[in-house]
Formats: C-alpha cells, sequence, structure tokens
C-alpha cells in the first residue's frame, strides 16, 4: 500500500488508525492530522487515555480496563512464531521490553516508544510483530 503522506511504498501502518506511512518523518506528518491519535491525546486527570469505541459505539477495552488491539487470531500468530520467540531471548530487547512495561503516564510510554524506534534491534521486532499480525508471515518461521 502506498503511504498516506508522501504516495511512496509503505511498511508501517499507524497503531490507531492502520493507515499506511513510509517513515518517521511522515508518521509525525499523519499524527497531526489522524483522527484516532487525536482523539487518544485528550487525557484523563489521571494521565489514562479515554476509551476507544468500535464501529457499533461500544467500548474496545477489555473487562480489566486493557484495550485491545489485537485479535485472537493475531496473538495466537505472534506466540506461534518461531522467529519472534528467537527475538525475544535477546538480553536487549528483553531489557528493552521492561523498560516499556515499567512506565506508568501514557505520554512517558509514548515518548519511549517512539525513542526506541531508533533502535534497530527494537525496530525490528515491532516490525516483525506487525508483519505477523497483519498476516504477511504464517507467523512459524
Amino acid at each position: 500500500m502506498p503511504c498516506s503522506v508522501c504516495g511512496a511504498a509503505s511498511s508501517y501502518k499507524c497503531p490507531n488508525c492502520r493507515i499506511p506511512y513510509c517513515s518517521v518523518k511522515c508518521c509525525t506528518v499523519h499524527k497531526q492530522t489522524c483522527q484516532s491519535t487525536l482523539q487518544s491525546t485528550q487525557s484523563t486527570e489521571d494521565g489514562e487515555l479515554p476509551k476507544k469505541e468500535n464501529k457499533k459505539g461500544e467500548s474496545d477495552d477489555d473487562d480489566d480496563g486493557s484495550e485491545s488491539v489485537l485479535n485472537l487470531r493475531q496473538l495466537e500468530a505472534l506466540g506461534q512464531s518461531n522467529e519472534l520467540k528467537e527475538k525475544l531471548g535477546n538480553p536487549h530487547l528483553r531489557e528493552l521490553l521492561l523498560k516499556i512495561e515499567q512506565v506508568e503516564k501514557v505520554a512517558s510510554k509514548q515518548v519511549l516508544l517512539d525513542n526506541l524506534m531508533n533502535v534497530p534491534i527494537f525496530k525490528e521486532f515491532t516490525e516483525h510483530c506487525l508483519q505477523i499480525s497483519d498476516g504477511h508471515q504464517d507467523g512459524t518461521n
């Protein structure tokens, strides 16, 4: 699919609206106009994001309050990927993932994620996760 900003071949999709983009520069431009991003940056007093609604007007949050992003098929595909399991064996990647988990404020977590996209092993890991969840691989590589 072409990049929604510049028209070049895209390798990434917006995590909020799934619109394709090709680079960090185009992602930054897209974030300025992405309706999903604009809605999600309206934080509540406690720093949590408002609940997103699906097409039926129902909340996409699970019963435990966590936001649903991937469906069961996608989660299973991620869990079955031997290549992904191999990547998770890397101590440096595991340390980075733990840092993300330890950040409590949504805004701080987003800044950390943006910075981690400049770390090759993290970028490779996230791209591989996206490829599996988008169905470009069978998840058992």
